[in-house]
């Protein structure tokens, strides 16, 4: 088998990520562990963190992972999705897993696919089971002493909820997404989200809804697991930017990559951060990382306090806020339902001096375009519709047609290269350009631009 091959082999299941018609009725965590013990069970051999949300949940796992290696330790991550390469998703102290190493796995794991699939109990394990399979067996083979793993969606059967007495637990930012999965309601998405809790777990939550945080209360209780809240256990000390702050200010002095300045007040310590990933919810995400690491300690692991600095000042996470270039301002953001358009817009306002807006957006047909574009329209801006190659893509004339009810100026076009082409054409030196609406965007828009996944996942110091 090669590389192609076996990438073919995992695209070729039924990919949930391609095509979401599934419930939480349709899947169960048995068919992953039938598939696991068929391997040894590798899940099994490092120390889990499990991170679930609906915002913030990779930007907080990168920043676990950073601080563990700071800290000396040998760090797998496992992410969704993918931006440019597959092999993102799976990464050992930042490297990326190779093309041989991966199809290496994969031939391991045929057999065993084939074994599950032939049971009549289940039906075959999908694209993000196999690769989650992946990822546990890379961390095995390496030794990995942690693995920092991602929820792909909701939480409770999820595939990597099948590591059992995580290290720690952390939950994100909820808010309404998949609900035709998960459920109408923020108590609904919030249970299943919950659902990663373990008997006796550590859990850091960032703030939540009130009918969120009720539901992970009652969890942490029925479960006998301690809770710990950023906002009350673990505080953040911040100023906010004062408007039109230009974020490239200290790069242009000498002083390194645009990034913010806070500190945390932890449990055990007190940390001066800086942080490469800019709005005020990242914020929260890194006190959620830290809060996590710390509760180590109850494990008897040590992580000590210049790690965590270094760690979050040295993490990297492409596609969230990412500015990539200036007269005009070009951001990318994955925001991709109305709360996160919300935060986009904010942090646009807090970081950004600009005259003009114009937003490339392109959305997924299951999400609530209406209401981002409601979210990003106090910007007043200029819409440019796209779609990007994905199936699942919401057509352009449509997105193009939602912006024009709200008064918006809007045009359409085919492509994220020819989108952004447009925009650039239509755009001054003082204006900004924000592609947003999807990941999947956002990564046809890192193709435009000429970027490789090596090069975005290249250490800042």
């Amino acid at each position: 088998m090669n590389y192609q091959q076996a990438l073919d082999f995992v695209l070729g299941q039924t990919d949930y990520e391609r095509a979401a018609q599934w419930t939480t009725a349709t899947l169960d965590l048995s068919r992953m562990e039938a598939l696991l013990a068929l391997v040894g069970n590798p899940h099994l051999a490092s120390r889990s963190i499990q991170i679930a949300g609906t915002k913030g949940k990779g930007s907080t796992a990168a920043i676990v992972a950073s601080i563990l290696e700071s800290a000396g330790y040998l760090v797998g991550l496992f992410t969704s999705p993918h931006l440019l390469d597959l092999r993102e998703r799976i990464r050992l102290n930042g490297e990326l897993i190779s093309p041989e190493e991966l199809t290496s796995i994969v031939e391991v794991l045929c057999p065993a696919v084939t074994t599950v699939a032939a049971k009549e109990t289940w039906s075959p394990p999908t694209t993000f089971e196999i690769l989650t399979a992946v990822a546990f067996l890379f961390f095995a083979r390496q030794n990995a002493q942690f693995q920092v793993l991602e929820t792909g969606l909701g939480g409770r059967l999820d595939s990597t909820n099948v590591a059992r007495e995580p290290a720690v637990e952390v939950i994100t930012s909820i808010s309404l997404d998949h609900t035709a999965q998960l459920g109408p309601s923020l108590a609904d998405i919030a249970r299943e989200k919950a659902g990663i809790i373990k008997p006796c777990a550590t859990v850091v939550t960032v703030p939540q809804p009130a009918e969120v945080m009720d539901v992970i209360e009652r969890t942490c209780e029925q479960q006998r697991a301690t809770l710990i809240e950023v906002g009350r256990d673990v505080v953040i000390e911040a100023e906010d930017p004062p408007p039109g702050l230009d974020p490239l200010h200290a790069h242009q002095a000498g002083m390194g990559a645009p990034c913010q300045s806070f500190t945390v007040c932890g449990m055990f310590g007190q940390y001066d951060l800086k942080l490469p990933l800019l709005g005020r919810f990242q914020r929260e995400n890194a006190a959620a990382a830290v809060a996590a690491v710390e509760s180590l300690c109850y494990s008897q692991i040590a992580v000590p306090k210049h790690a965590i600095v270094e760690g979050v000042q040295r993490v990297v996470w492409p596609g969230r806020l990412q500015l990539m270039s200036r007269q005009p301002y070009l951001v990318l953001d994955g925001a991709h339902n109305p709360y996160s358009a919300g935060q986009l817009r904010q942090a646009l306002h807090d970081w950004f001096r600009f005259e003009r807006a114009f937003i490339v957006l392109g959305t997924s047909v299951d999400k609530d375009t209406r209401g981002i574009i409601s979210e990003l329209a106090r910007l007043k801006p200029i819409i440019i519709a796209t779609k990007s190659d994905h199936p699942r893509s919401t057509d352009p004339e449509a997105v193009a047609a939602l912006a024009a009810e709200q008064n918006l100026p809007a045009e359409s076009t085919t492509s994220v290269a020819d989108a952004i082409g447009r925009a650039r054409d239509l755009s001054q030196p003082g204006d900004l350009i924000c592609v947003t609406g999807s990941l999947f965007v956002v990564g046809e828009a890192l193709i435009a631009l000429g970027k490789c996944a090596e090069e975005l996942y290249r250490r800042i110091v």
